[in-house]
């Protein structure tokens, strides 16, 4: 039997058989990456603690003197953003992804304790907000009008922003994923209507940075913006800004979006997720993010910037602002 190995990232190979490509697993191989990267028996470790809540691939951990491995089951399916790129729905997949992640909610719901939680979002979104705030640029000190309507400077929203993440603490606690994104849950094969992938980091988090992660990621470096600026327009910059989705995409992100926010006020009545998807967005002054993404975030950032605006200060829910800023593909001009 032929077999051949292809590299898909460092630590990460496809082992496949030359005679049938069909049958292929993916071997992850390192030591002590960073944050989770290339570390497989912490992979090991994560897949364990969340296989009795979501569907995941098989998956066998090999110890070895040398270099321990991670063999995982090749699951013949496109992930969740390929899928709404080609055209293919994935209502089906969020709504039993949301389903499951409602109840591993619910039956891992902790108080908080930030001394137990694999890693500590309010503190690092702090940090972010600090680093945006010793900025200098233009934008900073300027007010905004974004979509015809004013809102305050980046220099006060960081200023206010800096606060809540200095004297407000989330209430609670819930096991998760880690790295949750549209890439790493994969849609049906068929046999289960979703698998998630590479948590690389579950453990307990607050809920809103969850959805943080999952709401963040596809509007940093998932979807296209369109925006045009001014900055002469009463001293405060100008920027209009929107967006263009398939009309059955966008319906089913807003209903997804719209169900995972009634999940969290339902546990979490005064949480943190506006304020930290705004800090999350708004690190793109600083491009604080994997240099493999600046790119994309240089050619939306005022896009983000705006967004960030609307979610933390609309009188909206965050499903509501992306319906709002979203136009439909083919219909609209």
């Amino acid at each position: 039997m032929e077999r051949q190995f292809i590299q898909m990232s460092d630590y990460t190979f496809k082992l496949v058989n030359q005679n049938n490509h069909n049958k292929a697993v993916y071997i992850k191989m390192g030591g002590q990456g960073g944050e989770g990267y290339g570390n497989v028996h912490q992979e090991f470790e994560s897949l364990n603690r969340i296989k009795g809540f979501m569907n995941i691939p098989k998956f066998r951990y090999v110890q070895k003197p040398d270099n321990s491995v991670l063999v995982i089951e090749n699951v013949k399916s496109k992930n969740v953003f390929e899928s709404m790129r080609a055209g293919v729905s994935v209502g089906t997949t969020l709504t039993s992804f949301s389903t499951d992640l409602e109840k591993m909610w619910s039956e891992t719901i902790k108080p908080m304790n930030e001394i137990h939680i694999a890693r500590n979002i309010r503190l690092s979104s702090l940090d972010t907000a600090i680093a945006v705030s010793n900025h200098r640029g233009e934008i900073m000190n300027k007010d905004l009008i974004i979509n015809g309507i004013k809102y305050r400077s980046i220099e006060r929203t960081i200023q206010e922003l800096i606060h809540k993440f200095t004297v407000k603490k989330d209430d609670v606690m819930v096991l998760a994923h880690g790295d949750e994104h549209f890439g790493n849950i994969l849609c049906s094969d068929g046999k289960k209507p979703y698998y998630v992938i590479d948590p690389r980091m579950s453990g307990y988090y607050p809920p809103p940075q969850i959805l943080n992660n999952l709401f963040g990621s596809y509007f940093l470096f998932m979807k296209e913006w369109s925006f045009r600026i001014a900055n002469d327009n009463q001293g405060a910059i100008d920027i209009q800004f929107n967006s263009f989705e398939e009309l059955e995409t966008r319906d089913v992100l807003v209903a997804f979006i719209s169900k995972m926010e009634e999940s969290l006020s339902g546990i979490s009545k005064n949480n943190l997720l506006k304020e930290y998807l705004a800090i999350n967005l708004l690190r793109v002054i600083i491009e604080r993010v994997n240099p493999k993404n600046l790119a994309t975030i240089r050619k939306n950032n005022m896009a983000q910037i705006a967004l960030a605006n609307k979610i933390l200060y609309d009188n909206s829910t965050i499903a509501e602002v992306y319906k709002a800023v979203t136009k439909i593909s083919n219909y609209d001009d």
